[in-house]
């Protein structure tokens, strides 16, 4: 049997309890961002938020899977060749996870950008490139669903940029960029071209897009996404299941159960021309017949047993890996918030001390500018007072000589 191939998993329940712990911590102990790292660099009046952006870029991937499945499963539904209906398998078990994980990118901005290059990576892998031909009649059914897709993720674009000419710009970009890095198989691997988008944008695309996004927002709509991936997996184990099968030998196997078949009905047509003990050697045939056949069966019971336990294994360790990834992402996200919070504390210390500091200050002044008028009015008594014993003398003086005079 083929070695099992790697089966993309989605995210559980666990993750999105420790996003909701994540945001409860974040509202109460540190203040977030008003814009995401990208959109800092292309966006001075934003008028767009980036978590409708994200909402946006949320509805198209969900609309991206029903509409890859359903042209996929047209295509299986409709064709005899087993090449085409193997190929159509493979391309919405690999294109789906490929378009999560461009909406998973955490700048919504990067996200849009990324999601229209992928679908333009398609539009030309099925056109110009290896899928070329690969549905034979039915390719129209696929050249008409990534044709569809690519027009979609566009309006989303647009719906996030500011003037029609800055959306054409970008639009010729990711085209030249998907075009300068072509899909070569089903498996539609692709290279991060994060550090390419924010480049451009830094340089040619000022004002091209106007969003703005907090941390808050942020993990709300990962949460959601997630758990669109989640909804998602079960189809992905059962089109892995479906691809296996159609590589095992499960396939070769009924071929030889029908190969005996046709030599055990020429042989008993030899036999009765040319033999008289035609019962006796129809019975050795049949059991012959009936012992391949028993053969055949319990080898093809055997081989879906193991391929049933081996997907269930692959399952089981790629959801291990999954959730350690979640608690290597969660403990740095937990450092970060701390570490805000202690910037926030120390900023609230030093304003403490600033505002104790102008408080004395303040207070000195003012006890320098009451010791002083206490001092004045002090001196203005005293010389209040000095002339009223002035003239009491001069008064008591004058009658006196009043007296002696009479």
């Amino acid at each position: 049997m083929r070695t099992m191939r790697r089966i993309t998993t989605a995210p559980g329940a666990t993750v999105l309890f420790c996003i909701l712990l994540i945001i409860l911590s974040v509202s109460s102990c540190a203040t977030t961002p008003t814009q995401s790292p990208l959109m800092e660099k292309v966006s001075e009046d934003p008028t767009l938020s980036a978590k409708q952006l994200r909402i946006l870029l949320n509805e198209f991937v969900f609309w991206f899977a029903g509409r890859t499945e359903e042209a996929a499963d047209e295509i299986i539904l409709t064709t005899s060749s087993a090449e085409a209906q193997r190929s159509a398998l493979q391309w919405k078990i690999y294109a789906i996870p490929a378009c999560f994980r461009s909406a998973s990118i955490e700048d919504p901005l990067a996200a849009v950008i990324d999601s229209w290059v992928l679908a333009k990576q398609m539009v030309y892998f099925f056109e110009t490139g290896p899928g070329k031909g690969s549905f034979g009649a039915q390719q129209v059914v696929a050249l008409g669903a990534v044709r569809k897709i690519e027009e979609e993720i566009s309006k989303i674009a647009a719906a996030a940029g500011a003037r029609e000419e800055s959306i054409v710009k970008v639009g010729k970009w990711a085209d030249s960029l998907a075009r300068e890095n072509p899909f070569d198989s089903f498996y539609f691997t692709r290279r991060s071209f994060l550090m390419t988008y924010s480049r451009f944008l830094e340089k040619d695309g000022a004002g091209l897009f106007k969003s703005i996004a907090g941390l808050n927002e942020g993990l709300s709509v990962l949460k959601d996404l997630l758990v669109m991936y989640a909804e998602n997996m079960p189809n992905q184990a059962r089109w892995q299941a479906e691809l296996l099968l159609n590589d095992t030998r499960l396939w070769a196997a009924s071929a030889q159960l029908r190969e005996s078949l046709s030599r055990a009905t020429l042989t008993a047509s030899r036999l009765s021309e040319i033999s008289l003990d035609l019962p006796a050697k129809l019975d050795k045939g049949r059991e012959v017949i009936l012992g391949d056949l028993h053969r055949e069966w319990y080898q093809a019971l055997n081989d879906i047993d193991e391929l049933r336990l081996d997907t269930l294994d692959r399952i089981s360790g790629e959801r291990v890996a999954f959730l350690k990834a979640i608690d290597q992402e969660v403990t740095l996200v937990l450092e970060q918030v701390s570490a805000e919070r202690e910037i926030v504390l120390r900023d609230i210390e030093e304003v403490s001390l600033r505002i104790s500091d102008e408080m004395f200050h303040r207070g000195t002044q003012t006890a320098e500018r009451l010791l002083m008028r206490a001092f004045w009015l002090g001196v203005a008594l005293g010389f209040v007072v000095f002339a009223l014993v002035m003239a009491g003398a001069f008064i008591l003086r004058r009658g006196k000589q009043v007296t002696a005079a009479k």
